[in-house]
Parts: C-alpha cells; sequence; structure tokens
C-alpha cells in the first residue's frame, strides 16, 4: 500500500488552537496507530505526510467558517475534528489498488 505525498498545515492561533486544533497535533499518532493494522509505519507516514503547524492562517473572519482550521494540499477545511481528518486521509492518501 502507497501513501500519497500530502501536505497538512494545521492553524495554531489562539481560536483554533482552544477549539480543537491542539488535538488535531496528535495527526502523526492517531494516523500511526490507524494505518499499523494495514502495514504502513510511522516512518512511512512521516515520509510522506508533511504536517506543520502554521501560525493564525486568517479564516475566522470570513462568513461561513468556524474554527479550527487547516488545509490539506492547499484545499481549507474549517471545523475540522481529528476524527474527520483522518477519514479525509484514509479516503484520499492511500492507494488502495498498490
Amino acid at each position: 500500500m502507497r501513501i500519497k505525498e500530502t501536505d497538512v498545515r494545521i492553524c495554531t492561533g489562539t481560536a483554533c488552537f482552544v477549539m480543537g486544533g491542539a488535538d488535531l497535533l496528535l495527526l502523526v499518532e492517531e494516523l500511526a496507530e490507524r494505518w499499523e493494522p494495514r502495514g504502513i509505519t510511522r516512518e512511512m507516514i512521516e515520509g510522506c505526510i508533511h504536517i506543520s503547524g502554521s501560525p493564525c492562517i486568517g479564516h475566522c473572519r470570513e462568513s461561513g467558517l468556524r474554527p479550527p482550521f487547516l488545509t490539506i494540499d492547499g484545499q481549507l477545511i474549517g471545523e475540522a475534528t481529528l476524527e474527520g481528518v483522518l477519514a479525509y486521509l484514509d479516503a484520499s492518501c492511500l492507494d488502495q489498488t498498490v
């Protein structure tokens, strides 16, 4: 099984951090636990999914969007939850055909 190269940028601004962004920073640990039964190691994850925290990414003032925010390959996701991001990465990053 292959992992698609992916960039994840988690907003660590105050509003995002206190509204759940802190949980999103545990993404590597959660992915490792979730994907280990599929033969994917933490090292494989860290080599392909590039996760970084970022100071405020400035979306709190936009109508219709609420924190916490992150981007996955440039696509903005608002009201992000750890479980929602894990499901998104399951669907978008794992190549089931290999």
